[in-house]
């Protein structure tokens, strides 16, 4: 959390001492002259309309421009040095070509209307820390503590597994026939009385620590079979090399061999596998391999690229969801109605004392 803080808040505190020792190029700052209050409003939370002089920015096409974006940390000084800190909050490309922007203020600072200040944008985007600062501040335990915080050398030994002998026969090459498991009673007394996962996949099982299996996988060369028997026997793995060395490849195997012996994980480890990459086209390109193994994928964020993914993104499977309660909503409502008119159908029919007519459908 404080090393999130302090890559957040290094820059900031640079830029705000060059501007105090009368510095005027920045390198994490946009600056705004002529910056007025020229309207408050809002009931929940105030919104500042301000304006600033939109010809001294030298943004010509603001359409496309990633200034002043929703999010962005801005703070105003006056000529006292005096600082208000603030988020943009309102942001309409018409405005902003004629100079105005809306801003929500952090804090109890409050904007004079008699005061001219320069506001300054953070090039740093604020929402990107926010949420990870949130929960990070929440956290109890750290994970990987000794490792991380303590920088400790030795790595204990992975408790993932129950067992070290696992399904190993998506990274050999030459796969041999797989023969059905025969269940046994106590397998099937373990999956109904004691609700356990119990394999049925395949008798073809290997073990990890046994170097003669090593010896038949011909995929992949010595520094990635290391890779991947680090991953899956210690606790923590950090596979890394140039592009092109194989990291993605030999990744999208760990996970395909954790979600293909997922009966033997033990249970505290039975959860879902969280994959992070720096670009967005590399996490496509990732769970795109995933598919093959598993239709169980939620994919967070809105810029991917791949129409496979289409039905995984999380946006799309809300918006599904919403649009079936819409539909169940309006089938409810429209169930109601025809209650309701058949409801009134009966007592009319009551009044004229033909209640044989009916049967009491709705007793």
């Amino acid at each position: 959390y404080k090393l999130l803080k302090e890559d957040f808040l290094k820059p900031l505190q640079t830029e705000i001492q060059n501007i105090c020792e009368g510095k005027t190029k920045f390198d994490h700052l946009h600056k705004y002259e002529n910056v007025r209050l020229v309207a408050r409003n809002g009931e929940f939370k105030i919104i500042y309309k301000l304006t600033f002089n939109a010809d001294k920015t030298r943004i010509k096409d603001w359409d496309n421009s990633s200034r002043l974006t929703r999010g962005s940390l801005i703070f105003l000084m006056d000529k006292y040095r005096n600082i208000i800190f603030g988020l943009v909050a309102d942001r309409k490309v018409d405005e902003l070509k004629l100079g105005l922007i809306g801003v929500e203020i952090l804090g109890k600072d409050v904007i004079s209307l008699s005061t001219e200040y320069d506001m300054f944008e953070y090039t740093v985007y604020w929402e990107a820390y926010k949420h990870s600062l949130d929960n990070l501040s929440l956290l109890k335990t750290i994970p990987f503590r000794n490792n991380i915080v303590e920088r400790s050398k030795s790595i204990n030994e992975s408790q993932l597994f129950k067992q070290p002998i696992l399904d190993l026969s998506s990274i050999v090459q030459s796969q041999k026939k797989r023969q059905p498991k025969v269940l046994e009673i106590a397998d099937v007394y373990k999956s109904l009385m004691k609700k356990e996962k119990i394999s049925i996949s395949s008798e073809l099982l290997d073990d990890v620590n046994d170097a003669s299996f090593w010896e038949k996988v011909e995929t992949f060369d010595e520094s990635q079979k290391e890779a991947i028997k680090q991953a899956l026997k210690m606790n923590l793995a950090l596979i890394h090399g140039p592009p092109g060395t194989g990291k993605s490849f030999v990744g999208s195997k760990i996970a395909e061999i954790i979600l293909r012996n997922q009966t033997l994980l033990n249970k505290k480890f039975d959860t879902p596998i969280i994959v992070i990459c720096y670009t967005n086209s590399a996490l496509d390109q990732f769970l795109e391999h995933m598919m093959l193994i598993t239709d169980n994928i939620d994919r967070i964020g809105g810029r991917s690229k791949s129409l496979k993914l289409e039905n995984h993104n999380l946006t799309n499977l809300r918006n599904y969801i919403r649009n079936n309660q819409m539909r169940n909503q309006k089938l409810y409502e429209q169930e109601k109605e025809v209650l309701a008119k058949l409801l009134r159908l009966k007592n009319e029919l009551n009044k004229l004392n033909l209640d044989d007519a009916l049967p009491d459908i709705l007793s």
